[in-house]
């Protein structure tokens, strides 16, 4: 039997009362409309949120919810429950018929005999600053649940505290004041009538500011609209290519019946920028534009599209949709530049036909503290190959700090001013979750899917579940003192490094500890320090501290001395051999093939014995360790390599935004005093397994992701290649069977591999097919090497490291 919730009662004088709020006619047919929504993952629940029912037709109603409510599960299933926590719950399973992430906005189709009235989607009410508004839905989920059934509902109220407009003048965000939280996420806000004004979506951690996507955007959904565009070369003779021109549509009910593009050469007299007529519509830009007509099949349309690039690569473009029911519409115009065939980058161009109108044109940011809703395109993207656009997250403010988790899929963000952690799902290319905490004062580090949080004011260390968010362990730290650093391995969970000072004084002695997280004590009886740092450290200095997936290789540097060091140890906890260099190569990162990759441009191995060098680069290696980045200095521009080699697979882009410092002044790319961890090197996440980049701007207050297609790189290099590119996993559970199915890419073919080093029991095929059952004891850690060998004789080592858990 589920608790009762302990509730504070408030009782009122008689005649105190006056009855107010939305009419109770109007209240029943909201209440009966907003749905709990239920995610599940291969059958077992791991989100929720709220929906509403906005149309019914031929016994089939549509919900309206968030994006992010249903985004990125896999094996998903959706479940809209009706009269939620009473004794007439009904459960209706929901289809997802469209997904609109720049705007935060889902369908769901369910199909039923007796449906709900649904809530009218009509004119958007006349809006104004202290206007009443109620929010309906279900905050925390089933964690309000008296009873066996799920939670009920709740209604919230407030006002209008703000009507956010973009450059255009149109509505972009309703601001309003009432309690939002974690389920409220697609549940109506509607005023004193009942009249729909937008779905809620997202809050302010530590504040009331709650936000809404205004109403008139998900009639804009259901009349459906172009989503992506892009132009990829299929083949150029001389200077006519044919392009291969596809165009992304949200069009759940099938209102798009004509979709056309509309081009010409780039003409200086028309540079924009483009804005809307009076009556806030665009009109066609130039009768001179060509008409290209697409084929819409399973809501894409498609055209080849042929074009003369001698006089140049860019053009004006502007698209049109023909819908069923209405006028043709335009978007607005924009400029692209056109790849040819031949340039090796994965060609075309890519962009999203709404950002312009957004974003006037601009680079997309939020303004002062916002919290974004969805991922928000950045626009043409034409130099990064790959499969999906470029995706930017704007942040509510800077980032401050940064740890990458859960073996690359998570990072977990330290925002300015906010008393909590954000979570970025670098699959769902989106923030996951915000992880309140009591303080905005804190340090803390993450890794699998674990974080480990320091609070000084009181000595207190605590984890906490990334997933879900939930606390883990709160104890006083084990060792007195004021942590400093705290370093985890992505891929592992259960330990952490923290360099610990004595005191708050400058020349208080400080010493590193390993911490297990399951109970937050010192590694070794007497909890001994470690000989982990390359020089006597004190509170005042400012060393920094990086890691591989596994903390196998663990690196030290300081931005506090001259030279700044290079410290190496390698080996497991408690048991490190250690090197040291007294020079200043800059940032050095741990890379998961036993290497140091600097910011310098200098590799080295795990006895600092120097290797390869990319001079004028930045190095960041890749994770999985088959590959690592070169960021170039000046030009900003990323080539990508293969693990310790100076010989170039290919070009892989730029970097977002990229300038070249001034003289004389510095900044974080340069800094060799830098004041705090988030120095550059945390700027690039580089995940070649799952074939993405992510990137911290210049800026600090975005994350963009982009795809990393190797196969179009290596087929534009035209060099032979082997390269391993998957990864296991490295932390299986004692006593259950692991397998792993090793994945390369070879340009010879006919892939083999051969076990050279491995625990007893584990096994291989030639098709790479892993097996092992993993001992219930045994050693803390097993060493695993696999030669993959192809057609021409080309082999490389597989090698990695387990730990059971």
């Amino acid at each position: 039997m589920k608790p009762a919730i302990a509730v504070l009662l408030v009782f009122l004088a008689a005649g105190g009362f006056a009855e107010s709020g939305i009419p109770e006619a109007k209240l029943t047919t909201l209440k009966s409309a907003t749905a709990f929504i239920l995610v599940s993952s291969n059958g077992t629940p791991v989100a929720s949120g709220s929906g509403f029912v906005m149309r019914v037709a031929a016994g089939a109603g549509y919900l309206a919810t968030n994006a992010h409510v249903v985004a990125g599960v896999r094996g998903r299933t959706v479940q809209a429950i009706f009269n939620s926590g009473t004794a007439s719950e009904l459960t209706l399973p929901g289809e997802v018929v469209a997904e609109d992430p720049d705007r935060d906005l889902a369908l769901i189709k369910i199909v039923g005999a007796k449906l709900p009235t649904p809530i009218a989607l009509g004119a958007l009410p006349k809006l104004r600053e202290t206007m009443p508004v109620f929010v309906l839905g279900f905050p925390f989920g089933d964690l309000l649940a008296t009873s066996r059934n799920h939670s009920s509902m709740t209604i919230t109220t407030g006002t209008v505290t703000s009507l956010r407009l973009d450059d255009f003048k149109n509505l972009s965000v309703v601001q309003i004041d009432a309690d939002i939280n974690s389920g409220n996420s697609g549940g109506p806000v509607v005023d004193s009538s009942g009249n729909l004004i937008g779905i809620a979506t997202a809050k302010l951690t530590g504040t009331n500011i709650g936000l809404a996507v205004p109403s008139t955007e998900l009639s804009a959904l259901l009349k459906g609209r172009l989503h992506r565009m892009s132009y990829v070369p299929k083949s150029q003779k001389d200077s006519t290519v044919t392009y291969a021109v596809e165009a992304t549509l949200i069009d759940p009910l099938a209102q798009v019946k004509g979709l056309s593009l509309f081009l010409m050469p780039f003409d200086a007299a028309m540079a924009g920028p483009f804005p809307p007529d009076k009556d806030g519509k665009f009109v066609q830009l130039s009768p001179k534009m060509r008409e290209y007509r697409l084929k819409i099949e399973s809501g894409k349309g498609t055209a080849d599209v042929v074009l003369d690039i001698a006089k140049g690569n860019r053009f004006l473009v502007q698209w049109r949709t023909s819908l069923s029911d209405g006028p043709s519409t335009w978007c607005q115009p924009d400029i692209v530049t056109l790849a040819g065939a031949g340039a090796g980058t994965g060609g075309g161009a890519v962009l999203d036909p709404e950002f312009a109108k957004r974003n006037g044109g601009k680079d997309a940011k939020t303004e002062g503290p916002l919290v974004p809703m969805a991922p928000v395109a950045t626009g043409p993207s034409i130099s990064f190959p790959g499969d999906r656009p470029e995706t930017r997250t704007p942040l509510p403010a800077l980032i401050e700090d940064i740890a990458v988790a859960d073996d690359g899929n998570l990072l977990v963000l330290k925002i300015k001013g906010i008393n909590g952690l954000m979570v970025y799902d670098a699959e769902k290319m989106a923030i996951a979750r915000t992880i309140n905490l009591p303080s905005d004062n804190f340090q803390f580090g993450a890794g699998g899917k674990t974080v480990m949080v320091f609070f000084p004011e009181n000595g207190l260390l605590q984890t906490l579940n990334l997933a879900t968010g939930e606390k883990i362990k709160t104890k006083p730290s084990p060792i007195p003192g004021v942590v400093q650093n705290i370093t985890m391995g992505r891929g592992r969970d259960d330990l952490a490094l923290l360099r610990i000072a004595k005191g708050t004084g400058e020349l208080d002695f400080s010493t590193c500890y390993f911490i297990k997280t399951a109970d937050l004590t010192a590694i070794g009886a007497e909890a001994k320090p470690l000989t982990l740092q390359i020089r006597n450290g004190c509170y005042r200095d400012l060393d920094h501290f990086r890691c591989d997936g596994t903390m196998s290789l663990i690196s030290e540097w300081a931005t506090s001395h001259s030279p700044q060091g290079v410290g190496i140890f390698s080996g497991r906890a408690g048991r490190y051999t250690n090197a040291y260099e007294h020079e200043s190569q800059g940032s050095l990162l741990a890379g998961d093939d036993g290497r140091l990759y600097t910011s310098s441009g200098c590799i080295y191995d795990a006895t600092l014995k120097k290797g390869a060098e990319i001079r004028g680069c930045m190095l960041y290696p890749g994770i999985g360790g088959s590959l690592f980045l070169a960021l170039n200095s000046s030009s900003g521009a990323f080539t990508v390599y293969p693990s310790g080699k100076s010989t170039p697979i290919g070009p892989a882009g730029g970097f977002p935004g990229w300038t070249i410092p001034e003289p004389g002044r510095t900044d974080a790319r340069n800094d060799p005093w830098a004041k705090n961890d988030f120095t550059f090197d945390k700027h690039v996440v580089f995940d070649p397994r799952h074939g993405r980049l992510l990137i911290v701007p210049l800026s600090d207050d975005a994350i963009i992701a982009r795809c990393f297609n190797l196969k179009s790189i290596l087929a534009a290099s035209g060099v032979d290649y082997l390269f391993v590119v998957s990864a296991p996993d490295l932390q299986p559970g004692k006593g259950k069977a692991w397998s792993y199915q090793i994945e390369a890419i070879s340009s010879a073919g006919d892939v083999s591999y051969e076990m050279q080093v491995s625990p007893t029991g584990m096994a291989i095929t030639p098709s790479g097919a892993m097996t092992w059952k993993v001992p219930a004891s045994g050693n803390p850690q097993e060493s695993v090497v696999v030669v993959v060998k192809d057609k021409s004789g080309e082999q490389t080592f597989h090698s990695f490291t387990i730990y059971p858990q």
